[in-house]
């Protein structure tokens, strides 16, 4: 599996897999890559559909890559109340 570091990340999602109210919310991460096999540095990306995020470790898993977890995007304000 490759690897890379994404940088400057949010979560994003896109409605369901099968549609309606019965599918399965998918999540992707947004962010600048690093060190990616293929994709040059500093490019921003809309990763495949996230697997796993874990906090802990701070990695996130597509079926292709585990990403190191930089910097997340920071939060405009007033957005926190």
């Amino acid at each position: 599996m490759q690897s890379a570091k994404i940088d400057n990340w949010q979560v994003v999602g896109r409605g369901s897999e099968n549609g309606g109210s019965g599918g399965v919310s998918l999540f992707f991460l947004r962010g600048i890559v690093y060190d990616h096999p293929v994709i040059p540095d500093g490019h921003e990306i809309r990763t495949s559909t996230l697997q796993d995020l874990d906090f802990r470790t701070g990695t996130a898993k597509t079926q292709n890559t585990i990403y190191t977890l930089g910097d997340p995007k920071p939060t405009p304000k007033g957005m926190l109340g």
